[in-house]
């Protein structure tokens, strides 16, 4: 399996979770509260019913934690995704006068393909100059320099 593959069918698995845990939550929710409503009948439950809805509490909680923390791989998840396999550039990169390595990949493929306005906007140019043909005869590759000694 691709690393691409792995992160987007991670970010699939994390997505199915996270949306499975507000239902859980309710679902202990409820059991809690029914517990509470039969402590509440009968008599000298105080303490019991204290502790219940503590126990809810800690359960929101950790339901809440559980799903910062899917958010936050999520993220990272998907910046490597679109950093590394989103129209991927070596760092440095610089196209119109733009490093492009550090762009998000939708601006980076803008510019890429010569988006006039998205490079204007980010202070490149699409002046490319003017292409002189090589003489009759004259080299195209540049002359090597002499080493000093």
């Amino acid at each position: 399996m691709k690393q691409a593959e792995y992160i987007q069918r991670a970010i699939e698995q994390l997505n199915a979770q996270r949306t499975d845990i507000p239902e859980a939550f309710s679902k202990e929710a409820r059991e809690i509260d029914a517990a509470i409503e039969a402590l509440v009948l009968s008599s000298n439950n105080g303490p019991q019913i204290v502790a219940l809805r503590m126990k809810k509490e800690s359960i929101r909680t950790e339901h809440t934690a559980k799903i910062a923390m899917m958010n936050g791989q999520i993220t990272a998840l998907t910046e490597v995704f679109n950093r590394y396999h989103q129209n991927p550039v070596p760092p440095g990169t610089v196209v119109h006068g733009i490093d492009v390595s550090v762009l998000d990949w939708e601006t980076r493929a803008r510019v890429m393909a010569g988006d006039v306005d998205t490079i204007a906007v980010l202070g490149g140019t699409l002046d490319r100059g003017e292409y002189v043909p090589p003489a009759e005869g004259e080299s195209t590759v540049a002359p090597k320099a002499k080493a000093k000694r």
